[in-house]
């Protein structure tokens, strides 16, 4: 990627990679967090963790009512942390939609290394979705 990312494209990356980490380890993300690894852990990051943390169970019911003949637990883990994070901040409705949604899909191309736009292009359906449920 050509482009400079933001100090806040870098927390959320930060986020996305822990969530996922707990997501594939299994490991509680409190224990994740403890490790020495993140002593130094950013504030914005570490709010998103704890938010996505403390809402898990919120947030897959909302992204599950944004597919459709979908299952949160078939998408690859990467993409539920991207969407977890995502989700997150569209819930506290702090930031516009464009901005969180944006930044999931730089996120989504980060990781997404094929020719095809498609994991980017479901996530940006997902997210609109999700962010329409809100009421944004």
């Amino acid at each position: 990627m050509n482009k400079k990312l933001s100090n806040r494209t870098k927390a959320r990356i930060e986020a996305v990679n822990i969530i996922y980490e707990s997501l594939i380890t299994g490991n509680d993300i409190k224990e994740i967090l403890t490790s020495e690894r993140f002593n130094n852990i950013d504030k914005f990051t570490f709010d998103l963790v704890k938010g996505v943390d403390d809402n898990y169970s919120m947030l897959v019911e909302l992204i599950e009512s944004a597919l459709t003949k979908y299952h949160f637990d078939r998408l690859n883990v990467i993409d539920q942390a991207i969407n977890l994070v995502a989700c997150y901040e569209l819930s506290l409705k702090s930031l516009p939609k464009e901005i969180i949604i944006n930044e999931a899909l730089v996120i989504s191309g980060i990781y997404t290394k094929t020719e095809s736009d498609d994991t980017v292009k479901f996530n940006n359906r997902l997210l609109d979705n999700v962010s329409k449920k809100l009421g944004l």
